[in-house]
């Protein structure tokens, strides 16, 4: 439950305020966690920001063969 508001509140701050605005303090006041707890899951901005991303976009599944492109 923390993790998942801590991802939630980074891509919100990622959205409000960008890559060069975005703060692990920032993101722990917005998930209303101490910033120790973001650090000890992620070390940096850019692992954070990266899971971040992964938990927030679809899944990504194979496109289906769908025959040739010109047909």
């Amino acid at each position: 439950m923390l993790e998942r508001a801590i991802l939630d509140a980074a891509l919100e701050q990622l959205g409000t305020v960008g890559w060069i605005g975005l703060t692990m303090v920032g993101v722990a006041a917005r998930a209303r966690t101490g910033k120790s707890a973001v650090y000890r899951r992620w070390p940096s901005k850019e692992e954070l920001v990266a899971d971040a991303l992964r938990a927030g976009l679809p899944p990504f599944t194979a496109a289906g063969d769908l025959g040739s492109v010109r047909d």
